[in-house]
């Protein structure tokens, strides 16, 4: 399980940040993944079931995911025609290549986090 390991990879960041501010308790977590990922081929219910499982036991467990997708363009090496990766589609739509270029994007990065209230104590 991919995601589950991504996933668990963001919890470990996440919670390394919220140690700096232990007096607030975190809400919601930006995740920004690309189309191009193996995370996108998945709903967004079944990515919070894995990190709900990902973040048990942690001070991210009551937290939620807010994820946005990048499109993820790139150009055909033989004809030169623009494409969106959309799909599992990996060939050129125009002339059936497979020898294209995809813009650089990573994977998933982390690009928020959503504090809900300050804890007294």
């Amino acid at each position: 399980m991919h995601e589950l390991q991504l996933l668990q990879q963001v919890v470990r960041i996440v919670d390394e940040q919220c140690r700096k501010f232990p007096d607030h308790k975190l809400s919601m977590i930006h995740l920004t993944i690309g189309s191009h990922s193996h995370l996108a081929s998945h709903s967004l219910e079944e990515l919070q079931d894995t990190f709900q499982f990902a973040s048990k036991g942690t001070s991210l467990e009551s937290a939620t995911l807010k994820i946005h997708t990048h499109v993820t363009h790139g150009t055909c090496q033989s004809c030169h025609t623009s494409l969106t990766y959309l799909s599992d589609a990996l060939s050129c739509s125009q002339c059936g290549s497979v020898d294209i270029s995809w813009d650089a994007h990573p994977e998933l990065v982390i690009t928020g986090l959503e504090f809900l209230e300050r804890t007294i104590r």
